[in-house]
């Protein structure tokens, strides 16, 4: 983690990195190579790395795709964090539940044009 850290050119302390670790629930795998973790605890250590410098957007790809119903909460409910941490959010999904559990807005593509857009309670 330190090393994507200095990619944004920040420095983390040992209890900062495990206060994320223990945020986004992988600190009992905190010496586990990546490859090795399971695909939820890969895709939340992703979106740790991704999100160290605090950015103000945060686009994510089918975030929760391949998750068991646990893995796709745990998912929603980091996206939840970020939103509520101030960051806008972007993410792509074919979960119609999901969209309705976690989007503020969503914009309905088809063949690369928008066809609707909104709420999703509209």
């Amino acid at each position: 983690m330190k090393l994507f850290a200095a990619f944004y050119g920040i420095s983390l302390t040992k209890n900062e990195i495990e206060e994320k670790l223990v945020a986004f629930d992988l600190l009992q795998v905190k010496k586990t190579p990546a490859i090795k973790l399971s695909l939820g605890q890969q895709k939340r250590l992703a979106i740790i790395v991704t999100t160290l410098h605090a950015p103000k957007l945060v686009i994510l790809d089918e975030p929760s795709a391949g998750l068991d119903p646990r893995g796709q909460r745990e998912i929603q409910q980091i996206i939840k964090r970020l939103k509520d941490s101030g960051a806008a959010v972007l993410f792509s999904s074919h979960d119609m539940l999901e969209v309705m559990n976690v989007a503020d807005r969503v914009l309905m593509m088809h063949h690369g044009k928008i066809i609707a857009n909104g709420s999703p309670d509209s």
